[in-house]
Formats: C-alpha cells, sequence, structure tokens
C-alpha cells in the first residue's frame, strides 16, 4: 500500500487503541464466511509486546520494513487512554457467549 494511504489510515485508526471484533476463527483454516462467537482482539500496540525475532521473521514473510514503517509514523500522535480501557489489567474481563433462547418470532 503506498505509504501516503497508509499515514491516512493510521491516523484513524491510531485512536481505535487496537481493538476489533472477530466473528471467525482464523486458527480453524477456514476464512471463507464467519463462524463462531465473536471475540474481541488487540493489536500490538507496543515495542515490547512481541520478540524482535518474531518482528524479522514477519517482516521477511510479507516483504515489509517495521523500522522503516515505524519512522514514516512517527509525527502520528496517539490519544490519552481512556480510564477503564485497559481493565483486563485489572482482572475485569468481559466475554461473549452464545445462548440458546426461546422467543416469539411472530411478526406484526
Amino acid at each position: 500500500m503506498p505509504s501516503t494511504v497508509d499515514h491516512a489510515i493510521m491516523e484513524v485508526l491510531v485512536g481505535t487503541y487496537g481493538k476489533t471484533f472477530h466473528t471467525w476463527r482464523y486458527d480453524q483454516g477456514n476464512s471463507s464466511i464467519p463462524l463462531g462467537i465473536p471475540e474481541i482482539v488487540v493489536g500490538y500496540t507496543g515495542n515490547s509486546q512481541i520478540t524482535p525475532d518474531f518482528v524479522t521473521k514477519r517482516d521477511a514473510l510479507f516483504g515489509v520494513n517495521t523500522t522503516t514503517i515505524r519512522e514514516s509514523r512517527a509525527d502520528i500522535v496517539a490519544p490519552k487512554v481512556i480510564d477503564g480501557a485497559d481493565s483486563w489489567k485489572n482482572g475485569y474481563v468481559l466475554t461473549l457467549e452464545l445462548r440458546n433462547t426461546t422467543m416469539n418470532t411472530t411478526f406484526g
């Protein structure tokens, strides 16, 4: 992707705090349709969250240079983390569940 497009996207995404819901199990090898209970996942947002060896292997696999990308995004300012956004650090974790419920499905 062109660096100007990457930069514009990252200026927007930096405020999302790296969280998204996935409705498919990427580890099950079926990416053709959404399956399963939605799971909230986070993106790596700090340099210490993955090992340098992992970054080197990822860069080689995708043909990118993390150092160059990081430098091109250096002027993007991340907003302050909102209190409670890291509730999992304090042992408070939200989960989703699949529940079978009988309901009236008559539409008026």
